[in-house]
């Protein structure tokens, strides 16, 4: 029944931004934009998760007049960085946290913009990349993990900016082309093509960059990082056969996939993979 509800709701936001076109085609493109860039889950308006509460350090970082929030928790000198996807927050790596602290890792994790206690309206990749170089560099972080929204957000920054310190990557789920992404979002309204082309073309003029160069095929090709990628077959927001498509193009790249655990990818079997991984990788340069 919640489900049903959902998707009608989301049907009739779609026809009355379909007839605000109509009447008002720059106030209907706005609206789209602010409705594809605000998430509607994910922010913590309360108090924070008490698993949050036993980082040794956290901290606001100041992107873009935006105070975006961080956690940190320090053990050995091998750091890692976690960025979580769209409409989640830091609390989603809690198992993952915990057996990083086992293993001796120092994590540092954000909240992406408009997420968990960061500030700000709407969530942009631009703006979550510059706020993960700000943090890989200030704390000289070796290995970067980014799920969905975070793993693409990943590669793209790596792509503007080569970052700095970075050894591995590890990415569940990546998203992938926006594009794609975007015209998921027309689909879900049922937005009409005039719209969408205007909401293109705001995109392209306010954050200064088109929608071709969020693309990883695009990116993929110009990191030198070598990378892990973890994907469900499952998988129903981001099919697993992108990743299987990157990886056969990337030489830096490898593919584990996963049965049963769909777009989340939680469970004990992904923490041991990337315990696993990141282990090998310190092994081998400690050989």
């Amino acid at each position: 029944m919640r489900k049903r509800l959902k998707k009608y709701l989301t049907k009739l936001a779609g026809r009355r931004l379909n007839l605000w076109y109509e009447i008002s085609p720059e106030k209907a493109i706005k609206k789209s934009i602010d409705y594809f860039l605000s998430p509607r889950q994910g922010k913590i308006n309360g108090e924070i998760p008490l698993f949050l509460t036993t980082a040794n350090q956290t901290e606001k970082i100041n992107i873009e007049d935006k105070n975006l929030q961080t956690y940190i928790w320090k053990r050995g000198n091998k750091k890692v960085l976690l960025a979580h996807g769209w409409e989640s927050n830091s609390s989603r790596w809690e198992k993952l946290i915990e057996k990083l602290l086992e293993e001796n890792f120092t994590v540092i994790s954000i909240d992406a913009p408009a997420h968990g206690k960061s500030e700000g309206e709407y969530s942009n990749v631009p703006l979550y990349g510059k706020a993960i170089d700000f943090l890989v560099r200030k704390y000289e972080i070796n290995y970067a993990i980014g799920h969905s929204l975070g793993g693409f957000t990943l590669l793209f920054q790596q792509y503007q900016k080569e970052i700095p310190y970075l050894e591995k990557m590890i990415l569940l789920a990546p998203a992938t082309e926006m594009k794609n992404i975007l015209n998921g979002f027309q689909q879900t309204l049922g937005l009409k093509n005039t719209l969408m082309q205007g909401m293109e073309n705001y995109f392209e003029e306010k954050f200064k960059y088109s929608l071709s160069d969020f693309s990883i095929l695009k990116l993929v090709k110009e990191n030198p990082i070598p990378t892990l990628f973890i994907h469900d077959k499952e998988d129903r927001i981001v099919n697993y056969q992108e990743s299987k498509n990157i990886v056969n193009q990337w030489k830096n790249s490898e593919l584990v996939l996963t049965q049963g655990l769909r777009h989340g990818l939680k469970g004990e079997y992904v923490i041991k993979i990337i315990i696993e991984y990141l282990k090998r990788e310190i092994q081998i340069k400690n050989s």
